[in-house]
């Protein structure tokens, strides 16, 4: 994410539960530099048919704490990211859902994830389980980082996505969010 601008510039990819991913994690090994790890997250989705445009999470994980505002709709790729950094180790979940509550009827679920990431200094490639209630999908997502526009973060997406296997062309156009989104 380009914390200037607060653009998040990104693409995921659905992926079979089959599918290889010892092979993916060793072709983006051999690129060198990454430095990677699991982790078992928590998101906590706000949502309004009040504000449409805007989807709230909250994530715990051993390393972060945040409340997020994302753009919601349009192009996937290119999305506004906005991050709160919250410091309680603590997990703020009832306060998160309180203060939601005091900016109105807002309707709420949880993702689970479990992620196995490689952080690049210029991308974030990231593999993720998520399931919420009965729905579960896996997802291969690549991230550019420190990128000012799309055009510039597209160039080391498909920089990594070329090494994985991956083809921007299959690319899945919709957010978490909405494949998870209980009706």
């Amino acid at each position: 994410m380009s914390v200037s601008t607060f653009k998040e510039f990104e693409h995921k990819y659905l992926v079979d539960e089959t599918v290889d991913i010892l092979s993916i994690f060793e072709k983006l090994r051999a690129i060198g530099s990454g430095k990677e790890k699991s982790l078992e997250v928590i998101d906590s989705y706000y949502f309004s048919s009040s504000n449409p445009g805007f989807v709230y999470r909250h994530r715990k994980d051993r390393e972060i704490q945040q409340l997020t505002v994302k753009s919601y709709g349009g192009d996937t790729r290119d999305r506004t990211e906005i991050n709160l950094h919250l410091k309680n180790d603590d997990s703020q979940a009832d306060a998160v859902n309180a203060f939601m509550k005091t900016l109105g009827d807002y309707q709420h679920f949880d993702i689970r994830k479990n992620i196995q990431v490689i952080d690049f200094p210029d991308c974030e490639c990231v593999y993720y389980q998520a399931s919420s209630g009965d729905k579960t999908v896996h997802c291969f997502e690549f991230e550019a980082l420190g990128s000012k526009s799309l055009e510039d973060a597209l160039v080391t997406i498909n920089r990594y996505e070329s090494v994985a296997g991956f083809h921007p062309s299959n690319r899945c156009e919709i957010s978490l969010f909405e494949l998870l989104k209980h009706e």
